[in-house]
């Protein structure tokens, strides 16, 4: 086993099975001290000594296998994000390496080297590499389920400490504004991720058969392929109605290109809209989830009963939107003998 330094960075070059099993040639990012590269170098020197007898494949043959079984168990919304975090982060750096291979130090160089880099001309955020980890961790408890192949000594991933970005919430009057302004059938489909809070992918792929016409009520699939039916307000169900008499598809809300199809891009409408209604803010799809949640909070709904009505498993979850409520905020002001002027 040895350490080179070559164009910048430290290389460590080594038998994992001894002399006569495979040749590992690991990499360090750039910035790595010397002192990282030995203490990693004595992480797999004393693997080599424990573990030479167990054989594993390489975590970058090991994945598609993995991601497969999330294909069987998880939204294709969460594998989808899995395959990117994997392909684009997790696999150039740990995916010539075995499961027996991992150790901390390893972990702390991705780390350092996550911190440095760039995703579409931004530096990448705390909370993208704690997320890329968890995805990680995830998967080598799925390998050491699949092949008994695992750590010698337990992994220490932590978080990196992040914020969850706050965003600015429409206002009732800019939301019917930008409703007003939508042409058919995005109105349709905007006033339906605000009267139901409901995630951009479950009201892109509702079908027609997923409404109870008899019950006023329509049937979603959200995170974690749950069920949830919710109760359709009087002028939303007769918008949904008139669209159903005029609907050449199965999708209520199919996609321009081909109607087989659900839609998939909603963006360019919400610029439109949003141009249109003269909002200044940023808009996309999500915020609308955003918006009711703030509403009905500063409208001293309960909070569990947003938490039902968001379908969030944590009320911690929930909780955020106090962060968001400028009037929940003027009011503990006021609660203190402290007026605000509202705008």
């Amino acid at each position: 086993m040895a350490i080179r330094f070559k164009n910048e960075r430290y290389i460590i070059d080594y038998y994992p099975q001894g002399r006569k099993g495979r040749r590992s040639i690991f990499t360090l990012p750039p910035g790595t001290t010397r002192d990282d590269a030995e203490q990693i170098e004595k992480e797999l020197r004393k693997r080599k000594k424990i573990n030479h007898h167990i054989l594993s494949e390489q975590i970058a043959r090991l994945m598609p296998l993995y991601l497969r079984h999330c294909e069987m168990h998880q939204s294709a919304e969460t594998v989808r994000d899995k395959r990117s975090h994997y392909t684009l982060h997790i696999l150039p750096f740990f995916g010539h390496l075995h499961i027996t291979d991992m150790n901390n130090p390893l972990i702390m160089a991705y780390k350092e080297q996550m911190k440095g880099k760039q995703y579409r001309g931004r530096a990448i955020s705390n909370r993208t590499i704690s997320k890329g980890l968890n995805y990680f961790s995830a998967f080598l408890k799925w390998a050491e389920e699949e092949t008994g192949a695992s750590p010698l000594q337990p992994l220490r991933i932590r978080k990196l400490p992040h914020t969850r970005p706050v965003p600015t919430v429409l206002s009732l009057e800019e939301v019917k504004a930008l409703i007003n302004a939508a042409e058919k059938p995005y109105n349709t489909m905007f006033k339906t991720f605000f009267y139901l809070g409901l995630r951009s992918r479950a009201v892109r792929r509702q079908q027609w058969e997923d409404i109870d016409w008899q019950k006023h009520a329509i049937k979603t699939t959200e995170k974690g392929n749950r069920v949830k039916w919710h109760p359709l307000p009087d002028d939303l169900f007769e918008e949904l109605r008139q669209l159903y008499i005029e609907s050449r598809s199965s999708w209520i809300y199919p996609s321009p290109r081909d109607h087989n199809k659900p839609i998939t891009e909603i963006r360019r409408a919400i610029r439109r809209a949003k141009k249109k209604a003269g909002i200044t803010k940023r808009v996309y799809p999500h915020l609308l989830r955003h918006s009711i949640a703030t509403h009905l909070l500063e409208s001293d709904v309960d909070i569990r009963q947003i938490q039902a009505f968001l379908g969030h498993s944590q009320i911690s979850t929930t909780e955020w939107y106090a962060q968001v409520s400028l009037e929940k905020k003027r009011q503990a002001l006021e609660k203190a003998g402290i007026q605000t002027s509202k705008m």
